[in-house]
């Protein structure tokens, strides 16, 4: 049995606090989504993509970078991080941080071998 991205994704999205993932490629195209089918992952996407664009290129102006980025709002939490040249962005709620956390490590460890060895099939 292949595994595929959504089985690597796996650990997030069997939180109970996880609404949602999206894998983004370096183009802003989406490469692996879980959210509800109300939302629309394309969207998702090309925002994220922008703005880690902007967050890259003005915290370089800063000597500084950044590899996760967090947006807090009224009920949830945004998450954006970055593993490689792909952006995964998560939507939880804000319990279980540090569950969700260390299962982000694990994950991103799991997506950048997935990738690589799907290009070198």
């Amino acid at each position: 049995m292949s595994t595929s991205l959504k089985d690597v994704l796996q650990p997030l999205t069997s939180m109970e606090t996880v609404l949602g993932v999206v894998l983004v490629d370096p183009d802003g195209l989406v490469m692996e989504s879980t959210f509800p089918t109300d939302t629309d992952p394309e969207l998702l996407a090309s925002v994220y993509a922008i703005l880690d664009l902007n967050i890259k290129g003005q915290l370089g102006k800063l000597g500084e970078s950044a590899n996760q980025v967090f947006f807090s709002t009224g009920d949830k939490l945004i998450l954006i991080q970055k593993i490689e040249d792909v952006i995964l962005v998560l939507y939880t709620r804000k319990s279980d941080l540090a569950e969700l956390q260390s299962r982000l490590l694990s994950t991103g460890t799991k997506v950048i071998e997935f990738l690589n060895l799907s290009s070198a099939v």
